[in-house]
């Protein structure tokens, strides 16, 4: 499941590794080679097409425009190292007294890592971020890339019902959104021409009716 879903959303398939406890049944591990912690229950306790699901979804954050969020994945951390990062673009930037440690250590750590090039890259990002105004919406990239990971999850499963019965038994702390607004967008999505061309490509679409012959 997990090397098929790999191989349609373009991104490697994680080492994986099976524990007792995994809060939320999967979990990636921050280390360079992708890898994935899988609850024992995931592993061996449901059906094809919820294990598909939750691959898929999982592997969506592995997409590199999305895979800071693995280890990010709320409001509060992905704002103290957004922070962190514009800090070091500039220093005399001010930071709420209640996460000054945190950001702190946050852009300590960039400082000392970042290579020259990336550095410059980080400080023209942050003179066009501040050109533009210094406003940003964590708040909406979490919620979206959260509601991509579900689509996808859907598209591969190709069912619903096994989608929303995922949702609904879970406690997902990931982009601040509960079951029952991944599952309204799910089914808003379900309805949309974009699903339609997307499993028309994957080759699962319903074919044309066709009409019974003719009684002699």
């Amino acid at each position: 499941a997990f090397r098929w879903a790999a191989s349609l959303l373009g991104v490697p398939a994680p080492e994986l590794y099976i524990a007792d406890e995994v809060p939320g049944g999967l979990a990636a591990v921050p280390i360079a080679t992708p890898t994935t912690i899988v609850d024992r229950s995931v592993a061996g306790g449901r059906s094809m097409q919820e294990v598909v699901f939750l691959a898929a979804r999982h592997l969506t954050y592995y997409r590199p425009e999305h895979e800071l969020l693995f280890f990010f994945p709320t409001l509060p951390a992905l704002t103290s190292l957004f922070i962190a990062a514009v800090r070091v673009g500039l220093p005399e930037l001010p930071v709420p007294a209640a996460i000054e440690e945190r950001v702190k250590s946050f852009a300590r750590a960039i400082a000392e890592r970042i290579t020259p090039d990336a550095k410059a890259e980080l400080d023209d990002a942050v003179q066009r971020f501040a050109s533009a105004g210094g406003k940003t919406d964590l708040v909406t990239l979490l919620k979206s890339v959260e509601r991509s990971a579900c689509r996808a999850g859907l598209v591969l499963s190709g069912d619903l019902a096994v989608a929303a019965r995922v949702l609904r038994a879970e406690k997902r702390d990931i982009a601040e959104l509960d079951a029952t607004g991944r599952i309204d967008d799910l089914l808003a999505f379900t309805a949309s021409q974009e699903l339609a061309v997307l499993r028309e490509w994957l080759g699962v679409a319903a074919r044309p009716s066709m009409r019974p012959p003719k009684l002699l």
